[in-house]
């Protein structure tokens, strides 16, 4: 059975220390863009390995003191925890694969941008980024337009 729990200052223990298995722990917000892209990655992730890992979903807004214990600073971030102990942080986007494979031991320092771009939620925030940056850009260049006249 699939083990996906939300956590928040007073469960954190309880729900990611205390436990025999390998947990994921995802920080995130329900503002973040890449938090939402990252959720469905992390449920197949809990379907998959079912009871072999536990995966935790922290909201960083509803937990600011589990946040604040281990410095999260960008979200979303994917916590490895081991023992009770963490055993690494990963800040930023990830498919699945990458999410597995540094829970097995394996660094992932680089990715390529253009494998990115063949996931459609990637692809579909980019070019909502890439609207949105022309859109500002050109508001932009028309006020200072305006202001040299």
């Amino acid at each position: 059975m699939a083990q996906l729990v939300h956590a928040d200052d007073t469960t954190f223990d309880h729900e990611v220390l205390q436990v025999t298995v390998p947990v994921v722990v995802d920080f995130w917000a329900q503002w973040c863009g890449p938090c939402r892209m990252v959720a469905p990655e992390l449920e197949a992730l809990a379907v998959e390995h079912g009871d072999a890992i536990k995966v935790v979903k922290v909201d960083v807004d509803a937990a600011p003191a589990i946040a604040r214990r281990y410095a999260i600073s960008g979200i979303p971030t994917i916590a490895r925890f081991r023992d009770g102990q963490p055993a690494g942080f990963s800040v930023g986007a990830k498919l699945r694969q990458m999410i597995e494979a540094a829970g097995n031991g394996t660094r992932i320092s680089v990715v390529d941008p253009r494998d990115l771009m063949k996931e459609p939620a990637f692809a579909s925030l980019a070019s909502q980024a890439a609207e949105q940056l022309t859109a500002a850009l050109a508001a932009l260049g028309s006020t200072v337009s305006e202001s040299v006249s």
